[in-house]
């Protein structure tokens, strides 16, 4: 009963945007797993240096399009 409890007040304590449903969960764990999947993929094919230039490459065109958007 304490248990449940405790761990009730610490969902309570989380801001309601940090919360997320079942299916968001499910998603979120399904990308970081295609993620990783397709880049130890990269790195066995092409090497280490793709397999850290693909991610850079989508990080740059995030900073590029904040740049140009701010």
């Amino acid at each position: 009963m304490i248990e449940t409890l405790t761990t009730y007040w610490q969902f309570l304590k989380k801001p309601k945007y940090l919360r997320f449903s079942k299916d968001k969960k499910m998603l979120i764990k399904e990308t970081q797993a295609f993620r990783g999947l397709s880049r130890g993929y990269i790195r066995v094919k092409h090497g280490l240096v793709y397999s850290i230039l693909l991610p850079a490459s989508f990080n740059l065109i995030a900073i590029l399009l904040d740049f140009l958007f701010s």
